[in-house]
């Protein structure tokens, strides 16, 4: 029975698209936050979990940008929690990246660099539920990149977490130079330079609005609190 789950699973997501598309992030934010909807966020986390192949498109683009009105959404945390991981998973401490990978995909189950890091951990381990991790992986990904092109302000691609832009960039297989963030019509957006590459792009943006306007939203929160 798990087999056929796992089976069904990538026949999904062999078929999902990621031809670019608009973000609505207030609808997404009404309804992962409403019991009535189908994209009620705790019911739609748990069928996530349980492998459930009748997921599409939609749930998983709701499951990735919902998460950002959980209350246990910390973006700038997560980066050292990444970075913890990364250099685990370079000296070889596979066992240590599954435990602290387990205990954030707990509280934080769609940061896509954990769900990297533990697949790397579980398939240099040998471990079959490397399957799991790198299909959730598989599919948020491809939610992410789904949400524009990358091209411009305009279609750039939409993240919740900062380090989401390195799994894009290393899915489309593009070398960095560096990066500036600039703000654009009350946007925030971070800016690729990129060395030589086939697509001949010379930059490459995304939308990181969200993970700032939460920082921004805990500043005030923390100035109110403290008068």
């Amino acid at each position: 029975m798990k087999l056929r789950l796992i089976v069904g699973l990538f026949l999904l997501f062999g078929v999902l698209s990621t031809q670019g598309q608009q973000i609505d992030v207030k609808e997404i934010e009404q309804a992962v936050k409403n019991p009535e909807s189908k994209f009620f966020y705790p019911a739609l986390l748990k069928r996530f979990n349980s492998l459930d192949t009748t997921l599409k498109k939609e749930d998983f683009k709701h499951l990735y940008y919902g998460f950002a009105f959980r209350e246990d959404y910390i973006p700038f945390e997560m980066d050292d929690l990444e970075k913890r991981l990364k250099e685990l998973n370079y000296a070889k401490r596979f066992e240590d990246v599954i435990d602290l990978a387990d205990s954030i995909d707990h509280l934080v189950p769609t940061d896509l660099t954990v769900l990297f890091e533990k697949s790397y951990a579980l398939r240099s381990l040998a471990k079959k539920e490397e399957v799991i991790a790198r299909s959730k992986y598989n599919v948020l990904l491809k939610a992410v990149l789904a949400s524009g092109d990358g091209k411009s302000p305009e279609t750039a691609y939409l993240v919740i977490f900062f380090g989401d832009e390195i799994e894009v960039l290393s899915a489309l297989g593009l070398k960095i130079v560096e990066r500036q963030t600039i703000l654009k019509d009350n946007r925030f957006y971070d800016v690729w330079i990129l060395g030589k590459n086939k697509q001949k792009l010379e930059k490459i943006y995304f939308d990181v609005t969200i993970p700032h306007k939460f920082e921004e939203q805990e500043l005030i929160k923390d100035l109110k609190d403290n008068n």
